[in-house]
């Protein structure tokens, strides 16, 4: 179902669930991260000095709107290394009476 987007799913379960404010929101990412970590009894999980380097880059200015904004431009490290880059960009051009813009 869906993408596979952990993003995505958070989204979809604050909207099923009406998980709509900050510490709710706050609790879905916890859910996406830290909770999958615990259930598979990964040790040493988080960003400390000597933990693995696995973790993804989101292009967003707000982490508060990282769900609602469902950033598609990703970075993902693994062990200190880079392992996949998504960019992506939309491209509008609109048509108001006769006229073309670019939005």
């Amino acid at each position: 179902y869906g993408k596979a987007d952990l993003l995505q799913m958070a989204l979809l379960a604050s909207y099923g669930a009406h998980l709509t404010s900050e510490n709710e929101m706050n609790k879905l990412i916890e859910m996406i991260t830290l909770t999958p970590a615990q259930l598979v009894n990964i040790e040493d999980y988080g960003i400390s000095n000597g933990n693995w380097a696995d973790f993804v880059i989101l292009d967003t200015d707000d982490p508060r709107l990282v769900l609602s904004e469902q950033p598609t431009t990703r970075q993902t490290w693994r062990h200190g290394q880079q392992v996949c880059r998504v960019n992506q960009s939309i491209d509008w051009n609109v048509e108001l009476h006769g006229v073309i813009d670019s939005v």
